[in-house]
């Protein structure tokens, strides 16, 4: 089964551009008292399959303003990994909105979830999203999708639609010479090739992976639930010739709920209670008999735009991306570096296994 990826285009209200800047030192965009940290390294198996609940990636039901708890530390030698950071801002400093509709067609409830950690990539991980996700069951995965229980289980089709917002990204580069920090050079100098407590003994006091790259900021998604014959329907009005890009997607917003079966919640990622309440109340559409919250009411309508940006503006970031290198940069001796990989692989293979 294939996973199908729209990415609808619209003309959206962008209040503001991005500027670049470099640092040595993490932007906290939002008010964020635990930001990511580019080139920081962590160990990702004590919380594999549950790195949801370390960082922020869903809706939580808390008012903390962190977005990354999950363990980390500095490993890299500062002069040898270059760091990029850039913030986006707009000119009142609200989270400018992105102008287009990120749609995914989904035939499977993973294919949901896969397409919910789309832009997160886990280096040696062949399904990275179960790095974050492989624990959810059903009371989860109905929460975070804003979705009833009972369309979570049986023979349904899934379309995800996000519009996101991005404050900052930011990314390291370890150089032709990087090293560790001098209180990691004996564990470096110690690794020995062929021996797996060797192996293990690094993971545990070093890591085995760094960040690359991360986005940070907030999205606004909805999903909506089909049955196969729906879902088709939907399928062939979203590829016909010039629809994506034509006055019809204004039309969607009505259009869908003849074929859906069931209209998840509007959801925000980091929100207050009442922000959420406010935003789902702004995107409610009044068809016919029918009230309902609809996310596509956003399309081509600039007030509506900017009362959601004035709504978040003030909200603390999520993580909305991320990808995580291993560690074998560090490793000069070829030798090493090949039994670092073998032994990483190895162990990644069997989490993944162990969480089907």
């Amino acid at each position: 089964m294939n996973l199908h990826s729209v990415m609808v285009m619209t003309t959206l209200f962008l209040c503001g551009e991005g500027n670049g800047a470099s640092s040595s030192y993490p932007i906290e965009g939002g008010p964020s008292s635990h930001p990511v940290i580019p080139g920081a390294v962590m160990h990702l198996f004590p919380r594999y399959g549950y790195l949801s609940l370390s960082m922020r990636v869903v809706p939580r039901n808390d008012t903390q303003n962190w977005i990354f708890l999950e363990p980390s530390k500095e490993v890299f030698l500062p002069s040898t990994v270059r760091i990029q950071q850039q913030s986006f801002t707009s000119n009142d400093n609200s989270l400018p909105l992105h102008n287009e509709f990120h749609i995914d067609l989904c035939e499977d409830v993973q294919q949901l979830v896969q397409a919910y950690f789309r832009r997160f990539n886990i280096e040696a991980l062949d399904k990275p999203w179960h790095a974050f996700a492989g624990g959810w069951r059903t009371p989860s995965l109905a929460k975070y999708f804003g979705l009833d229980p009972v369309f979570v289980q049986g023979d349904y089709r899934y379309m995800l639609v996000r519009v996101l917002m991005v404050r900052s990204a930011g990314r390291a580069d370890p150089m032709p010479n990087s090293t560790v920090m001098p209180n990691f050079a004996n564990n470096l100098h110690s690794f020995r090739v062929k021996d797996y407590v060797s192996s293990f003994n690094f993971f545990n006091d070093v890591g085995t992976h760094y960040i690359s790259s991360y986005l940070t900021g907030n999205s606004i998604y909805q999903v909506f639930v089909y049955d196969n014959q729906g879902f088709e329907a939907v399928k062939r009005r979203l590829s016909e010739t010039g629809w994506v890009r034509s006055s019809y997607m204004a039309q969607l917003p009505y259009l869908l709920p003849l074929w859906v079966k069931h209209m998840g919640k509007v959801m925000v990622l980091n929100g207050k209670q009442q922000t959420v309440q406010s935003i789902r109340e702004a995107l409610t559409i009044r068809f016919l008999f029918s009230v309902y919250p609809n996310i596509f009411k956003m399309h081509d309508n600039a007030e509506l735009v900017r009362k959601v940006e004035k709504y978040l503006k003030h909200e603390p970031d999520g993580l909305l991306g991320l990808e995580l290198k291993t560690l074998d940069v560090i490793f000069k001796d070829q030798a090493k570096r090949k039994w670092f990989d073998e032994t990483l692989q190895q162990t990644l293979q069997l989490w993944e296994v162990n969480l089907r």
